[in-house]
């Protein structure tokens, strides 16, 4: 039988974290200032475009890991919790009296 332990605060915490470095990031956005590069600003400007967009996604994919480390959690102590007590009562059937 395999033994698998996930700590539910643990989770938790992760997920906790993850969600916050999720705001962090979003609330540390902002327009960039305007490009001053000459011949070459058409090409900055794009490629500040293609980062920003890169970090937007990355900003909701670290939100949205937060929230499915939470919704893991919540579904591994409803399991374990039905599975402790299915077991339970399987043993406490095992010791009646026939």
């Amino acid at each position: 039988m395999s033994r698998l332990h996930a700590d539910p605060a643990l989770l938790a915490e992760l997920a906790a974290k993850l969600r916050g470095a999720s705001a962090d990031l979003e609330g540390g956005a902002s327009e960039p200032p305007e490009t001053r590069a000459g011949a070459v600003t058409g090409a900055v400007d794009g490629a500040i475009a293609v980062l920003a967009e890169a970090l937007g996604n990355a900003v909701v994919d670290v939100g949205a890991l937060g929230d499915s480390v939470a919704e893991s959690r919540t579904a591994y102590v409803e399991t374990d919790y039905e599975q402790a007590a299915a077991f339970k009562a399987q043993q406490l059937q095992a010791e009646q009296p026939r």
